[in-house]
């Protein structure tokens, strides 16, 4: 679910205030900033970004909900001549691409709004978290998704193995291009194709499966492996985003049948 908001880093303020409260600790954090994300497909200008999210932590639980906004452009040479093409065509081929485009496809000036939930319980010996997340978007090309994932672990020594699983997928409607008396077969295959991949950004709806294990074996130093199994809702369509991949509805076969896994190691740093 974590390709619902793709920011890692922001230059900005951050500010916090924590008070105690009967047994529970409540904690409100806020921030504001800009910041640039590169994408498959270009590079996403976040002009402003601003959030505020409220934590409250009690014994071994903990909850938390957040929102933020971001004002946004998207800059890609590829997109952009996709829809200066389409939004061109004469209504004998496209009968209204040069009406629906512009009213839900812009590049500048697109508000995104992120709501997120999660709670996690840690007990010393087993751990569980839930995360939910949703973004809203003033354009179809960056898409309005929602997703969550669950996890759970039990620590045994050193040693926590855990087990995980999650889903994302594509909450926006397909822009409905229809095709005029005039256009060809190919143009309307490709037409087809474009409302399905919402104006070739492509269908990132999966679901994801994880299993590994964490190592605590020096102070403030943990090594953790994993293995995720993914499985790509709509593999037909192609997609652009972290699993990159072509269609297979313009006549040339992919050859892929959604299905993806990964093996990772890192090295994590705990303070």
């Amino acid at each position: 679910m974590y390709a619902i908001n793709p920011i890692t880093y922001q230059d900005g303020v951050t500010g916090r205030w924590e008070k105690k409260m009967g047994s529970g600790m409540l904690a409100v954090e806020g921030f504001f900033g800009k910041t640039k994300v590169s994408v498959a497909l270009g590079s996403v200008d976040v002009q402003r970004t601003k959030g505020l999210s409220l934590r409250w932590t009690d014994g071994n639980w903990s909850t938390r909900v957040g929102y933020s906004t971001n004002t946004l452009s998207f800059t890609s040479q590829s997109v952009s001549a996709t829809l200066k093409s389409l939004t061109s065509l004469p209504a004998v081929v496209c009968s209204n691409c040069a009406s629906v485009i512009p009213s839900i496809a812009a590049l500048k000036g697109i508000e995104a709004k992120l709501k997120t939930f999660g709670f996690s319980y840690d007990d010393g010996m087993w751990i569980g978290q839930f995360e939910y997340g949703k973004r809203q978007s003033s354009s179809i090309i960056v898409a309005p998704v929602s997703g969550w994932n669950v996890l759970a672990g039990y620590r045994v020594g050193d040693f926590t193995p855990f087990v995980g699983m999650g889903s994302l997928k594509v909450d926006s409607a397909e822009p409905g291009l229809i095709a005029g008396p005039g256009a060809p077969a190919a143009f309307k295959a490709q037409l087809k194709y474009l409302n399905a991949a919402r104006i070739a950004i492509g269908s990132p709806d999966r679901d994801a499966y994880a299993f590994g294990v964490r190592w605590d074996f020096a102070k403030n130093l943990a090594l953790k492996a994993q293995f995720d199994s993914i499985k790509m809702a709509k593999p037909e369509i192609g997609s652009t985003g972290i699993i990159t991949y072509p269609t297979s509805m313009l006549g040339k076969p992919s050859g892929f049948d959604g299905r993806v896994s990964t093996l990772t190691f890192n090295l994590d740093f705990v303070f």
